[in-house]
């Protein structure tokens, strides 16, 4: 199973961040099939990255077949 919980990235932008995706919110159950689609620039990419653990600058939380895929920002909290 793959469920993301309140999953955010963001860049440094000034004078504010760009959000590239913002409180999402997903499970899929072990042997489902999923599509995912929107309009040019909605964070399709961005998310499947972060599924393909390709990308590991994200907060909130994922997980993956029962446990926590670790995030930067939990590394921070677990050892500063």
């Amino acid at each position: 199973m793959i469920r993301l919980v309140n999953v955010e990235k963001s860049v440094d932008t000034r004078p504010s961040p760009t959000w590239l995706l913002r409180r999402i919110g997903l499970e899929i159950p072990k042997g489902e099939f999923v599509t995912v689609m929107g309009p040019s620039g909605a964070g399709k990419s961005t998310m499947l990255a972060i599924l393909g653990m390709l990308d590991a600058d994200f907060r909130g939380e994922y997980w993956l077949d029962g446990q926590p895929v670790p995030s930067p920002t939990s590394f921070d909290s677990v050892v500063g």
